[in-house]
């Protein structure tokens, strides 16, 4: 046995709405709930359904350069554990952009923080390439 999750069927549902605001930003909202079921390890631990959501705008500063800004919030699959990190609902504050090489390829940048200190890493600094078939 070997790998990563729970080991049991998780299901969600979510919702994402995108609403441009001229020609030049571009608002995302997100939200979602996730139906869990047990973790099963050398003890079976019940973890607990949970929320999800963010939102976002980006703004698309020249011809090949877009800001983005978002906020993202989950709630905590377990429950009273008294492990801070864990109990807690995560919030992850970031700020990054997507520079335009050329039609078919990105460069990502990003920039977060967790502005609670529970649940997520501290800071986070992303970097990727994107190239489209």
């Amino acid at each position: 046995d070997g790998g990563y999750g729970n080991g049991s069927l998780d299901t969600s549902v979510a919702l994402l709405v995108n609403k441009g605001i001229g020609d030049s930003v571009m608002t995302y909202f997100n939200a979602g709930a996730v139906f869990t079921d047990s973790f099963r390890a050398e003890e079976t631990i019940d973890l607990e359904d949970y929320l999800y959501g963010a939102a976002g705008v980006e703004w698309l500063y020249s011809g090949t350069l877009s800001l983005n800004t978002q906020f993202f919030i989950q709630g905590s699959p377990f429950r009273n554990t008294g492990i801070r990190t864990i109990d807690e609902v995560a919030t992850i504050l970031s700020f990054g952009g997507r520079y335009r090489i050329n039609p078919g390829r990105f460069l990502e940048f990003s920039f977060s923080e967790d502005t609670n200190t529970a649940g997520a890493p501290d800071f986070m600094f992303g970097l990727g390439y994107r190239y489209k078939f």
